[in-house]
C-alpha cells in the first residue's frame, strides 16, 4: 500500500511540476514497484533545459529493468520499459538507445526460452489484430524502426532471420 501511495504522491507532484520532489519519491519506491509509466510521464514533462535529468532518469529506469526478474518484464501493461525506449530514444545518446533496445530483445528471447511468455497480439485502430508467436517477435516489430535508424546492418540481419517480423512491418 505504501508503494502505491508513493506512486500516487509522485503523480501529484508531477502535476505541479515539482520534478525534484518526484525524483526523491521515486528513490523511495522499491524496485519491484518501480513505475516505468511514471518515469515516462516525468520524462515527457521535463523541459528541454532538464535534458541531463532526463538521461539520469532513463538510466535509472534501464538499471531497474535489467535487475528485474523475467517474470516482471513482459508487455502486459503500461508498466513496460520498452515503451520508454520507443517513446524517448531520440532524446537519448544513440549508444544508450541501442543498448536499451538490444537489452529488451535479449530479455524477450530469455522469456521465450524459459517459457515465461506467451503469444502476443496487438489490436490496430481499424480493429484488426496482429498476432505474434512469441514475445521476441513482438519486441522485434516494436523496436525495429529504432534499430533501422541506429544500426541498419543489425536491423537487416534480424529481418532476414525473422520473416514474421518482416511481414508485420510490411
Amino acid at each position: 500500500v505504501k508503494q502505491r501511495m508513493l506512486i500516487e504522491l509522485a503523480k501529484q507532484y508531477l502535476h505541479k511540476q515539482n520534478f525534484d520532489r518526484v525524483r526523491q519519491i521515486m528513490d523511495e519506491i522499491e524496485p519491484d514497484n518501480y513505475s516505468f509509466f511514471l518515469v515516462g510521464e516525468l520524462m515527457a514533462a521535463f523541459p528541454a533545459s532538464k535534458h541531463d535529468d532526463l538521461l539520469t532518469i532513463f538510466s535509472q529506469a534501464f538499471q531497474n529493468f535489467q535487475s528485474r526478474s523475467l517474470d516482471d518484464v513482459g508487455p502486459d501493461s503500461n508498466e513496460d520499459f520498452a515503451v520508454l525506449v520507443v517513446r524517448f530514444w531520440r532524446d537519448l545518446p544513440p549508444s544508450l538507445a541501442l543498448d536499451a533496445a538490444n537489452t529488451v530483445l535479449e530479455r524477450a528471447k530469455d522469456r521465450d526460452d524459459s517459457k515465461k511468455t506467451h503469444n502476443v497480439s496487438i489490436t490496430l485502430t481499424n480493429g484488426s489484430s496482429m498476432p505474434f508467436e512469441s514475445e521476441y517477435e513482438f519486441r522485434l516489430f516494436e523496436l525495429l524502426p529504432i534499430l533501422k535508424e541506429l544500426d541498419p546492418s543489425q536491423a537487416d540481419k534480424l529481418l532476414d532471420e525473422h520473416d514474421k517480423a518482416r511481414a508485420a512491418l510490411d
